[in-house]
């Protein structure tokens, strides 16, 4: 069973839904939603959304990786024998930071992670990449065995700043999608008690407001926050109500995948969880590329993509992991 987060951001988090589909309806949904940016790029039509990420697009090969991997293990592709190549496991290791494994070769090595960095070189040339799997993880403790009848995969779809009554006039098309087309449960009435993405993630997420809701058009009193600065930021928060945690308690496996400066619980300059409450993340691969100029042209702009481009293609090993048979 898989729980996971995706958040389609702008302001402020607003409206959400709870998605209890199959693993095959969301493999479609990722293809889709790939397949959508790349067209819409391709066909110039990014109004309103930025350049198009095409645009002085190279036309060489330069940026694909010259090595792939199978099951952990790294091999070099076929007419690129004469490079000697190295590579690390990058891991998860809070907001704001990750560590690495020591630089192997890849002859006989395995590599036990989600990221693989990889550093090839020949004569003047080098080669930089990294690769994204997932390495699926054992639960710690014996966990109970969960039927798909009772307990179905769940993904939390965040449209970033809708309330709930204003998604179902502005955004008739998106509600007749999530809810026909992939029988998704709208939370009903989850609307705004903060300013932006941050205090209304806290509410969604921890069930705690951080912010003063403010009544006075409707001469209401003023209702004050559950957590003032002091106990949402310069504390840390593993012994909140977090929802995602919850999800991995009951034996469901966990993944998120922010792409901004800082994550919801961390933002702006936040403790948030002393320890990792998930199974996997993006953020390591965030930061490495982001220190990385050479890595930073090879996974975006110099390959053409964008960062969402890079999160879906991760969630699309994600959705295919954790091959488990239905229960009868």
């Amino acid at each position: 069973m898989e729980s996971n987060i995706y958040r389609i951001r702008s302001v402020s988090l607003d409206n959400a839904f709870s998605l209890g589909a199959s693993q095959a309806k969301l493999r479609s949904l990722s293809k889709k939603w790939t397949d959508c940016v790349t067209a819409l790029s391709r066909w110039g039509l990014n109004e309103g959304c930025g350049e198009t990420m095409l645009q002085d697009c190279p036309s060489n090969n330069d940026f694909q990786p010259i090595t792939e991997v199978h099951s952990g293990s790294v091999l070099l592709k076929k007419g690129y024998e004469r490079f000697k190549c190295k590579a690390r496991c990058i891991f998860y290791m809070a907001d704001r930071k990750y560590t690495a494994s020591e630089w192997k070769t890849i002859e006989k090595t395995k590599f036990p992670c989600d990221f693989i960095e990889t550093d090839c070189k020949f004569q003047n040339d080098t080669k930089k990449f990294i690769h994204m799997r997932i390495e699926e993880k054992k639960s710690p403790i014996q966990m109970p065995a969960l039927k798909r009848e009772q307990y179905p995969d769940v993904h939390l779809i965040v449209l970033d700043s809708v309330a709930s009554s204003h998604l179902i006039r502005a955004l008739p098309r998106t509600v007749n999608i999530l809810l026909n087309g992939m029988e998704a449960v709208q939370f009903r009435k989850f609307n705004k008690v903060g300013s932006n993405s941050r205090p209304n993630g806290f509410a969604a997420l921890l069930g705690k407001t951080t912010e003063p809701v403010v009544r006075t058009l409707m001469k209401l009193k003023t209702i004050e926050p559950d957590l003032d600065y002091t106990k949402f930021c310069s504390n840390y928060l593993d012994n909140k109500t977090y929802i995602p945690a919850i999800y991995g308690s009951a034996g469901y496996k966990t993944f998120d995948a922010e792409d901004y400066v800082a994550t919801l619980m961390y933002y702006p300059n936040c403790r948030g969880l002393k320890y990792n409450a998930l199974d996997h993340y993006y953020r390591q691969f965030y930061l490495r590329v982001r220190e990385d100029k050479e890595l930073s042209n090879t996974h975006e702009k110099g390959s053409c993509r964008g960062s969402v481009d890079n999160i879906l293609e991760f969630l699309g090993y994600y959705v295919n992991s954790y091959k488990v048979k239905e229960i009868i």
